[in-house]
């Protein structure tokens, strides 16, 4: 990843704990996480879906777009680029 995403990821992490539930914050190192009802757990998938969903009409994107296709996306555009992609083991 980019140096400045890393930092942007780290400085989102550290905001993540000194927000005003402090005390009740759970440190579980997810980045993207539940502010209100269970702070430090990760966000569930419908909340994130619902969320995409809006942006998409707003945007209006066709509602067929998903995190998945957006995650190819981006690889495709990094590999277009002539980025070098890490290859990972499988089990």
């Amino acid at each position: 990843m980019d140096p400045s995403a890393i930092d942007m990821l780290i400085k989102m992490s550290d905001q993540n704990i000194s927000r005003k539930f402090k005390n009740e914050y759970r440190d579980l190192g997810f980045i993207f996480v539940n502010k209100t009802k269970h702070p430090g757990y990760p966000l569930l998938i419908k909340h994130i879906e619902s969320r995409m969903a809006r942006i998409l009409a707003l945007a209006g994107i066709d509602k067929a777009v998903t995190l998945h296709s957006l995650r190819h996306t981006h690889a495709s555009l990094l590999a277009e680029a002539g980025v070098i992609l890490p290859k990972f083991k499988t089990a």
